[in-house]
């Protein structure tokens, strides 16, 4: 049984593995195209995890994993091609318009509207993203609407995950399922798109594939899938918001980048905004357990 503080707790630590997963993204294209890198880290995930999903077929969360795995891999498809067209600061500030998206979506087709006090931190944490990616207001392109599209899949994968909570037995075996689909829309895309890449790789692309499959993929999708039974989706949405400041100190650790004062005021401004929800969701009246 995992209480919400701790669900929230370990929805913190999966933005801090996010957060790292810029680096161990930089890595990875160190000879590899992003459609292939994103197709090897996939499978890779899937091949570590072979004896659970494979040699124990589990038809029913195989089945209900396939359109969320479809939606995960086309998200992470549309922010790479995207990125292709615009920049990576115009990229990150439309991404995170799925915080907009969801507790409206909530309110539309589940019927659960977020209190007032949720909808200001939204905005602050959006006023805090653009700092943090000193949005410029460049011309609108193609690349800014495949982002945008990737946004809304971003919102679509969340409230998928949160619709079907009742009926993920095990949030473990539901994530593996999950790898397996999400890596065919890439590798599709891949075939199509991208040259082979070439091997031998190099050790921080290996590095960093081994990182986003083991860590990411295995690991942060599964709390993500665990905490979403007792934090709803607008509320993760939110606190998912950190990694953009976990990336910029793993950044200016790992690859010398930093911030300036107006990015270390959008940073405060999410920290802000993610304490406030907390402090919003650990009153005693809302407290709730989910089973693992």
């Amino acid at each position: 049984m995992v209480s919400r503080p701790r669900a929230m707790g370990e929805v913190l630590f999966t933005a801090f593995i996010w957060g790292f997963s810029f680096v161990a993204a930089k890595w990875t294209m160190n000879g590899i195209g992003p459609m292939w890198a994103l197709t090897i880290r996939f499978t890779l995930a899937a091949l570590l995890t072979a004896p659970w999903w494979l040699f124990r077929f589990d038809r029913h969360h195989a089945r209900i994993a396939f359109p969320v795995g479809v939606v995960l891999g086309a998200t992470l498809l549309l922010q790479l091609i995207g990125l292709n067209y615009t920049t990576v600061a115009k990229s990150c500030f439309i991404t995170v318009l799925y915080v907009v998206w969801i507790p409206f979506a909530e309110g539309l087709f589940f019927k659960r509207w977020p209190p007032y006090s949720h909808l200001i931190w939204v905005l602050i944490a959006l006023v805090g993203t653009a700092l943090m990616s000193e949005l410029k207001t460049d011309e609108w392109n193609r690349g800014d609407a495949l982002t945008l599209l990737c946004s809304l899949a971003s919102a679509v994968h969340i409230l998928l995950v949160g619709k079907i909570q009742t009926k993920i037995r095990s949030g473990f075996t539901f994530n593996l399922y999950q790898n397996v689909w999400a890596g065919l829309i890439p590798l599709c895309a891949a075939l199509l798109m991208e040259p082979l890449p070439q091997f031998p790789l190099q050790p921080l692309a290996i590095s960093g594939l081994l990182f986003n499959a083991i860590v990411v993929s295995i690991l942060a999708f599964w709390i993500q899938v665990r905490a979403q039974g007792a934090i709803s989706p607008s509320v993760i949405s939110l606190l998912f918001l950190l990694e953009s400041p976990f990336a910029a100190l793993f950044g200016y650790l790992c690859l010398g980048e930093t911030l300036n004062p107006p990015q270390f005021l959008g940073g405060f401004l999410i920290l802000l905004s993610a304490v406030g929800t907390i402090r919003d969701q650990l009153r005693p009246t809302q407290l709730a357990i989910v089973e693992v």
